[in-house]
C-alpha cells in the first residue's frame, strides 16, 4: 500500500491514493477526483490531480505496469514531447536572436557602404581640384618662363643701348659723332649679346640720342658765336 506524504501533490502522491481505492474495491472508473484529494489530506488542486490521473489512467489501458517507480511508454513520449518543445522554443528564439543579428549587420554593412560611397566621390573632387590646381602651376610657370625670357630680352636691348650711347659718348678734346653715326656705330658692335637685340628699341634710342645731339650742337654754336 502506497503512503500519502505532505506538501506539494506529485506523481507518486496520486498514484498512491489511487492505488489505496483501488485496493479498497473501486474501479478505475469510478474514481473521482474529489475522492483521490480526500484520501491524500484534502491536498493539492483538481487541476493538478487530473493530469496526474490522466497518465495513470493511459497506462491501465495501454496495459502497461501499474508502477509510479518506472517510466513508462506514456511517461517517455511526455518526456520526448516536453524536450522537442524545449528544443523547439530555443530554436525558434535561436532563429530569432540570428535574424536580428542579420538585419544588424546588414543596416551595419549598408551604412558603411554609403560612408565609404561618399568617401569615394569626395576623393574624387579631391582629386580632380588637384588635377585643376596642378594645371594651374603648369601655366603660372609657363607665364613666368615667358616673363623671364622677355626681361632677358629687355635687359639685352638696354645692353645693347648702352653700347650705343657709349660709343657716341665724345672723348675728351673731340667733337661728337654726327647723329648718322648711331646706327652705323650700333651695327659694328663687335660683343654680340646673348640676347637678341629688340630693334624698335634701338631705333627709338637712336631717335632720342640723335634729339641730344641736336640740341648740344645748337649750344656749341651759341656758344661760339
Amino acid at each position: 500500500m502506497g503512503r500519502i506524504t505532505f506538501g506539494a501533490v506529485t506523481f507518486d502522491d496520486v498514484y498512491n491514493a489511487v492505488q489505496l481505492l483501488l485496493d479498497g474495491g473501486y474501479e478505475i472508473g469510478d474514481i473521482s477526483l474529489r475522492k483521490i484529494r480526500e484520501v491524500m489530506g484534502d491536498r493539492g488542486s483538481l487541476a493538478t490531480i487530473a493530469k496526474h490521473l490522466e497518465r495513470i489512467k493511459v497506462r491501465k489501458d495501454r496495459g502497461e505496469a501499474f508502477d509510479g517507480t518506472e517510466l513508462s511508454k506514456t511517461d517517455v513520449e511526455e518526456l520526448c514531447a516536453a524536450v522537442d518543445a524545449i528544443v523547439y522554443r530555443r530554436t525558434f528564439v535561436s532563429q530569432c536572436e540570428a535574424a536580428e543579428h542579420k538585419r544588424v549587420v546588414a543596416e551595419l554593412v549598408t551604412k558603411h557602404e554609403a560612408e565609404l560611397e561618399t568617401k569615394a566621390e569626395i576623393v574624387d573632387d579631391l582629386e580632380e581640384q588637384v588635377f585643376a590646381l596642378e594645371s594651374e602651376c603648369g601655366n603660372l610657370k609657363m607665364g613666368v618662363d615667358c616673363l623671364e625670357r622677355q626681361i632677358a630680352q629687355f635687359e639685352g636691348t638696354v645692353e645693347a643701348l648702352q653700347q650705343v650711347i657709349a660709343t657716341l659718348a665724345p672723348k675728351p678734346g673731340e667733337n661728337a659723332p654726327p647723329a648718322s653715326m648711331v646706327g652705323h656705330a650700333a651695327m659694328q658692335q663687335d660683343q654680340p649679346s646673348a640676347v637678341p637685340v629688340d630693334q624698335p628699341s634701338v631705333d627709338r634710342a637712336e631717335t632720342q640720342v640723335r634729339g641730344c645731339h641736336n640740341d648740344q650742337t645748337g649750344v656749341v654754336r651759341k656758344e661760339q658765336g
